[in-house]
Formats: C-alpha cells, structure tokens, sequence
C-alpha cells in the first residue's frame, strides 16, 4: 500500500453473485487510485426490496460468502465488512447508509456501485445532498446512460468501466 493513501472507498452492493475476480479488480483499483482502505457494504434484504432489486439469499449468507472471498485475496490493503445494515435489520435509506459511514470512516470519501444503482439512488430524497459530500464512482458497462440526477452531477462522479458490469 502507498504511504501517501487516503480516503476510504465504499463498495455498495447485494454481494450476492460477487467473484474473486471482482474483488480482485476492486483491490487493484483501490490501489491504483491511492485509497487507504475499502469498506464493503452489503445491504439489508429490506433496503434491496425496496430498491426494486431481488436476492435470493438473505443478507447474513451473503456476509458470510464475502468475508470468505475477503479471506482468500492475497491483497494487503485494509478492507472491512462493515455490517450495520444488518444489525438495523430493516429498510435503510442511502442517505443515512452514507452519514453513518461518513461519520465512522477518515475522508475523503468514495461510493463505489454499479449502474443499477447509481441510477436508482439518485432519485432518492437527500441525493443531491449527499453528492456534495462523496465522490461517486459508477461500476459501468458498455451501454451506461447517465439519467438527469446524474448528468447534473457529472463533476462529482466518474465512470470505471468494468469488464464484469452489464
């Protein structure tokens, strides 16, 4: 790890059809980038419901997959699982996901999640709040369309096009 990293990257997801590989490219990419550690944040299958996003396994069975990858890479740079979510054991907004992470973890701050999700939480009240406060990083494919919100904010966010995305 760089002695001059900083800032602490957010990894938003479901974590449920999560590779070695995808890890793999998030430690790489952390580390290219100069982060000083990763925090993954799986949510709650109450959060995900009403996102309109679908999960076959409940939120702890994807913990427990996650932390086993986590244990298996061979990269140094500090990572956690940071649980809160499930310890709410209910709906969480985004906004509040990232005060409480905001809070907890050194800055800056970066929130990495794919497209689906970038594009669903930037309708949510408190977003554009939110942007002013994070740098946002969209996990993309080939065929990424920014909706508004998102256009709006193109000075606070950046596209990192995967070769696992779409």
């Amino acid at each position: 790890m760089l002695q001059n990293a900083k800032g602490t990257l957010f990894v938003f997801d479901t974590f449920e059809l999560v590779t070695e590989e995808e890890i793999h490219e998030i430690f790489n990419y952390s580390e290219k980038r100069g982060f000083s550690q990763v925090v993954f944040y799986p949510q709650h299958e109450e959060t995900l419901r009403r996102m309109n996003i679908s999960v076959s396994r409940p939120y702890f069975k994807r913990v427990d997959f996650l932390f086993e990858l986590l244990q298996e890479s061979t990269h140094e740079m500090p990572a956690t699982i940071d649980q809160w979510e499930g310890k709410r054991k209910k709906y969480t907004p985004i906004e509040t996901s990232l005060s409480f992470l905001t809070e907890k973890y050194p800055s800056p701050h970066f929130v990495l999640m794919n497209a689906i999700y970038a594009d669903k939480v930037s309708g949510y009240k408190g977003f554009e709040e939110q942007m002013r406060k994070i740098r946002l990083i969209i996990k993309t494919g080939d065929h990424f369309r920014p909706n508004g919100i998102l256009q709006k904010y193109t000075h606070r966010w950046e596209e990192w096009k995967s070769k696992e995305a779409d």
